[in-house]
């Protein structure tokens, strides 16, 4: 057991900081319009910092945030907009929603989604799986209504994977078991920066609790973001 433990810190720490390593995919890939749906302000800093430091500040890619939320509350939509800034996201690629529907009707978030993709020409879109990462219902809505929209429009995809408990705070050493396991037709994006993930939640004051600083220190989301295909996926 301490060997295998000794063997997962080495190869999290030897492996290629976010500047060097490559996705699944060619990080030379042709320019796209990619899309993150979101419903928390704060969601992009605390789940999807891998994704976007890699999308926006490595490959230059052009990148749109998507947040359906149930607050209309202009303190936590500017704190959005300052975190997408560490990313190198323009404001005007930042979109909010306040969406009040009783239970989040699935079909009242696919409408967003849907006028989202439409409006801004996203030709790849990113959001939670079913499991949510957390479970939590907000997250879980977003995910359905996402699927239907890319099936509908037959988009490429893809949701970000929930991990069991153990993995999810194994922090940095879940990368390696993370490269192994990469699921078919998905893609894998790492970032080690953990100052990149402070000074995005720090532009949210209001959110940035003791308890969400230790998340982004022990979370496998601050340090590496797996994805499924969404296609794979069942409604």
């Amino acid at each position: 057991m301490y060997i295998i433990l000794l063997m997962l810190i080495f190869f999290s720490l030897y492996l290629p900081d976010f500047k060097s390593l490559q996705p699944v995919q060619p990080i030379n890939q042709p320019h796209r319009r990619h899309g993150l749906v979101i419903t928390h302000p704060d969601d992009e800093s605390m789940f999807f910092k891998p994704l976007l430091s890699n999308l926006s500040l490595i490959q230059k890619q052009e990148v749109h945030i998507l947040c359906i939320s149930a607050e209309d509350d202009n303190i936590r939509k500017a704190e959005l907009l300052k975190a997408c800034e560490v990313f190198g996201i323009l404001p005007e690629r930042v979109h909010l929603v306040e969406e009040q529907s009783h239970n989040w009707n699935i079909i009242a978030i696919q409408k967003h989604v849907e006028e989202f993709v439409r409006e801004h020409d996203i030709q790849v879109v990113y959001t939670f799986d079913k499991q949510g990462v957390s479970g939590h219902l907000h997250h879980i809505a977003i995910h359905y209504g996402t699927v239907n929209v890319v099936k509908s429009l037959g988009i490429e995809g893809y949701e970000l994977e929930s991990t069991n408990m153990f993995r999810k705070y194994m922090g940095m050493l879940d990368i390696p078991i993370s490269k192994l396991l990469v699921p078919k037709g998905g893609r894998i994006y790492v970032c080690k920066n953990l100052l990149l993930s402070i000074k995005a939640m720090q532009s949210h004051p209001s959110q940035f609790v003791w308890y969400r600083k230790l998340f982004i220190c022990f979370s496998r989301y601050s340090y590496c973001n797996t994805f499924k295909p969404i296609v794979h996926s069942y409604v």
